[in-house]
């Protein structure tokens, strides 16, 4: 099931916030959620690289993102051997993603899924 908190509800569910939210994100999730490489990125060998490129332009090209890196953001993000910058980025993506979808919430495979109220959610 998923719950999404709009500002105009009436179904008697909880509305989106109106003020600042603190919206917590999952890189290595955002990553394998848009089929790219979640982990193997972090390092300094060519086949690292090569994956943090794969991340980084793929985190621009997923068809739900509204995200496109200049030059600097994206050689950045590949020269950055500790996976640091992907993963900034992929945190950045995953909270716009949850922003605009009005912090919807699947919880179907939730025990509890009344305890995203009192617990949270991570968003990927």
């Amino acid at each position: 099931m998923w719950r999404r908190w709009t500002s105009d509800r009436t179904d008697g569910g909880r509305p989106a916030p109106l003020g600042p939210v603190i919206a917590e994100t999952y890189p290595a999730a955002i990553l394998d959620r848009r089929g790219l490489c979640r982990t193997g990125y972090k390092g300094s060998g060519d086949d690292e690289t090569a994956r943090r490129t794969r991340n980084a332009e793929g985190l621009e090209s997923q068809p739900a993102v509204s995200y496109a890196a200049d030059a600097a953001i994206r050689e950045t993000a590949v020269g950055n051997a500790g996976g640091d910058a992907v993963d900034a980025v992929a945190a950045c993506v995953g909270a716009f993603d949850a922003a605009r979808e009005g912090y919807a919430t699947e919880t179907d495979a939730f025990d509890d899924p009344e305890a995203v109220e009192v617990e949270g959610y991570i968003y990927a």
